[in-house]
């Protein structure tokens, strides 16, 4: 069995994997999207273009014929968003096992070192998120992969790699190994020893995806974090070029990524979304299957992952990240530090003429003033149920019950459950297109006033007029939209469900034969009985009771 030192040129391709929370968080399950007919939504229907084609992706043999069916999860280094796996383990239960098998095989191949690493909870852009809740996305993240895993994640997958300087120190307070960033985020490397100056990297991507490097926090004895950049062209052909529709050229496109004179062992990365592999470019995962099976050996270069490499190759040279406009940060999909996620930077997709973006801080601005209310409320409230508020933060809240001796085990889990959705409020994908009616910001609404309606029913705080004031400076560029507050009150109320409305839908789904969701997913449980159908010529009458209830109501003790 050769060494993995018998070897100088690695490859790792890594795909992001993810989509973002679209439940109805009364209903705890996803509404219909006509947008992605002929699927009821977008994540049932990515799911079948991509989850499940990489994990039974056919290679082809001469003539067309399916040869064999493989797990691309195997050989792909790749991280899973955690709240798309909430979905895929009750509705596609069969390609879940198929990834966490992955996993487990590329560990056992790979010296322990799975090819899985963990991502920010809901893919919050971490430099815009307070430091608490910083911590609160990594470990949520980091909890998640473990016990989906049954490991410790080495990695972690920043959303939109977007980081900054504290960000940095809070990876390495949690434990993380290491992360992978776009070439366009390095501003200097120099000697691990601290040897000699820093050396600035006036063309980062034509060299530095070769090795890992190491970066530090501003206390050095607090740790270290290693990075690896991705090779910028080729991840860019991957994604918008078209490369994945032939394995040869992929090959040999991926063949000229090293640089042939330079005998040192290297390394080339490539990181693209994990979609394209399938849902951006059909087939694509047919191409990844016939370069991991028939191709990389003919080559000269061997497939591994970010785990094992590190653990043969560590860095030798200690890298400085660009800090952005006033220190903000940098990501990997906007030119202006984070500012897509945050202001009116000029990053958009499909923006119509004349559009704009200025809706983006007044969103941000009423969400943050959202999440510093419920702070207050962890800080004053934990403490009286015996919750420390760090611990809310901290741990996820599936899983961890109110303490045993608490007086009202109801507010515990309430509490618990204020704190995630207002995580799930700043979900980026919220600001990443180009209009605040569209369905992501729409969807980041929903959550806010899942939180609105805990503070006030809960705790007594009155948050919505607060928030319609912030939301009504950001101005749709829709024509008859109107502002965020219009768009809140039309598009995110009628979806607010009280006890009526929930059993109302569960008396005309029963008149279909139909299930009611709620008797599986969401915080609610609905349960029907004693149904009669009675018919008089034409017509037809179902009659019954349901009885309703609630995580977040007052149990018998």
């Amino acid at each position: 069995m050769t060494s993995i030192h018998d070897n100088q040129r690695f490859v790792i391709i890594h795909g992001h994997f993810y989509q973002p929370p679209r439940e109805n968080p009364w209903l705890g399950f996803i509404e219909r999207q006509r947008s992605a007919a002929p699927f009821r939504h977008w994540t049932e229907r990515i799911t079948e273009e991509c989850y499940r084609s990489n994990a039974w992706s056919p290679l082809l043999a001469r003539g067309g014929r399916i040869a064999e069916l493989h797990n691309n999860f195997e050989q792909l280094s790749f991280n899973v968003g955690p709240t798309l796996l909430d979905w895929l383990e009750p509705n596609a239960p069969d390609v879940y096992r198929r990834i966490r098998e992955g996993d487990r095989l590329s560990a056992g191949r790979r010296g322990g070192h799975g090819n899985a690493i963990a991502q920010g909870y809901n893919h919050a852009i971490l430099p815009l998120c307070s430091r608490r809740d910083k911590r609160t996305q990594v470990l949520w993240g980091l909890e998640d992969f473990r016990r989906r895993f049954s490991r410790r994640a080495e990695g972690i997958w920043l959303p939109e790699t977007a980081v900054d300087l504290e960000t940095v120190e809070v990876l390495i307070e949690c434990g993380v190994g290491f992360v992978i960033l776009a070439p366009s985020q390095l501003e200097a490397t120099r000697p691990l020893d601290g040897s000699g100056g820093w050396d600035e990297i006036p063309d980062p991507g034509s060299t530095v995806h070769r090795r890992p490097y190491r970066i530090f926090g501003r206390d050095r004895e607090a740790g270290h974090l290693d990075v690896f950049f991705f090779h910028p062209d080729l991840s860019r052909e991957i994604s918008f070029d078209h490369l994945l529709r032939d394995g040869r050229t992929f090959s040999r496109r991926l063949d000229r990524a090293f640089d042939q004179q330079d005998p040192a062992t290297q390394v080339v990365v490539v990181a693209t979304d994990g979609e394209t592999f399938g849902h951006h470019e059909q087939f694509g995962n047919m191409c990844l299957t016939w370069v991991f099976n028939q191709t990389a050996e003919e080559r000269g270069f061997r497939l591994t992952n970010f785990g094992q490499f590190l653990e043969h190759f560590p860095p030798e040279r200690e890298a400085r990240l660009q800090p952005g406009p006033g220190g903000e940060g940098s990501a990997w999909s906007c030119a202006h530090g984070v500012g897509r996620w945050s202001r009116d930077c000029g990053c958009s997709t499909g923006a119509g003429e004349n559009w704009n973006q200025q809706w983006r801080t007044p969103l941000r601005t009423a969400l943050n003033r959202l999440r510093d209310r419920v702070d207050r409320v962890l800080e004053r409230e934990g403490p009286l149920l015996g919750l420390e508020p760090r611990e809310i933060r901290e741990r996820l809240p599936h899983g961890h019950p109110a303490p045993a001796d608490s007086a009202d085990p109801a507010r515990c889990v309430t509490l618990r459950a204020l704190h995630y959705y207002a995580q799930l409020m700043y979900t980026s994908c919220g600001w990443f297109f180009n209009d605040i009616s569209g369905l992501e910001p729409v969807q980041n609404l929903l959550y806010a006033r899942r939180v609105v309606e805990l503070l006030q029913s809960r705790f007594g705080e009155q948050a919505e007029e607060e928030l319609l004031e912030t939301l009504g400076m950001a101005v749709s560029n829709v024509a008859g939209k109107g502002t965020g507050a219009r768009i809140y009150r039309r598009e995110v109320l009628p979806h607010t469900l009280g006890a009526a409305e929930l059993v109302a839908a569960a008396a005309l789904l029963s008149c279909c034969g139909v299930e009611h969701p709620l008797t599986a997913h969401g915080e609610q449980r609905l349960e029907t009985a004693a149904l009669e159908e009675v018919r008089r010529g034409s017509l037809t009458l179902h009659g019954g009771w349901s009885r309703l209830s609630s995580r977040l109501a007052p149990r018998p003790r």
